[in-house]
Formats: C-alpha cells, sequence, structure tokens
C-alpha cells in the first residue's frame, strides 16, 4: 500500500485548524477519516479526493467534507491554497492543495453536481457510491 510522507494525520489537523469555516476556533483538530470520494481529472494529470473527516476535539464531534487535490508540480498562483508538500512513495513529491481553490478539483466537483454523476468511495469494496445532486 502506497504511503505519504509526511502523512496527512501531520499536516492535515494544523491546516484545518486555520481554514475559516472551522467550527472548533481555538482548539487542535483530533481528525479521523471516516471515508471519502474520488473525482477524475479529464486529463488524468491530477488527483482529486474529497475526504470525509470528523473532529473529535469538541464537546459533538463535527464532520467536515475537504477536497484536496494532489499535483506533481508547484501551480503559479495556487500558493494561497497549498496545504502541504509530501512524498508519495510511488508517485514521488505532490503538492497538496484545497481542491475548492484548485480550478481543476473545483471543476471537478461542479461537475459531479450538476451532472448528476455517479462518485466512487474510495473504501474498500462494497463501501457505497455517491451521486452529485442538483438543489
Amino acid at each position: 500500500m502506497p504511503t505519504v510522507d509526511p502523512p496527512f494525520t501531520t499536516f492535515l489537523p494544523p491546516w484545518l485548524a486555520t481554514q475559516r469555516w472551522y467550527t472548533g476556533k481555538g482548539r487542535t483538530p483530533e481528525l479521523a477519516r471516516v471515508g471519502g470520494l474520488r473525482l477524475q481529472d479529464p486529463a488524468g494529470e491530477v488527483g482529486i479526493e474529497v475526504w470525509l473527516l470528523r473532529d473529535t476535539s469538541g464537546p459533538v464531534p463535527v464532520l467536515y467534507q475537504v477536497p484536496l487535490t494532489y499535483r506533481g508540480a508547484p501551480v503559479d498562483g495556487l500558493e494561497h491554497a497549498l496545504v502541504a508538500t509530501a512524498t508519495h512513495s510511488e508517485l514521488g513529491p505532490r503538492w497538496v492543495y484545497d481542491g475548492c481553490h484548485d480550478p481543476v478539483g473545483a471543476a471537478a466537483l461542479l461537475d459531479a453536481v450538476t451532472g448528476e454523476r455517479e462518485l466512487a468511495a474510495d473504501g474498500p469494496p462494497g463501501t457505497g457510491r455517491a451521486r452529485g445532486h442538483r438543489a
């Protein structure tokens, strides 16, 4: 199984704590990944995932849906959206971005919703699927 160094458990909590939408202001997030979805980059260059993270640092657990993109090189103009740099055991250096700010990630999310696309869960077989839905 591929690994990432540093692991997500090292860089996601401090990044999450600085986001304006994080409800646990003043706390250090205690995160557990409870699921996720994989989206497709039509060009096949950018990894796109949506992580479902449960934060148990407060009196009531909170679930966050966190879109992330993974690139093999830094992107000019996306410095503000950089979550971390890490080394993937098979793919080498990766730049991890906030997927909502990455144009490829944002386009994939928009396409999933407006196209009502079915998305595969990234867990073990049988963990389910999700479908984008217009409100």
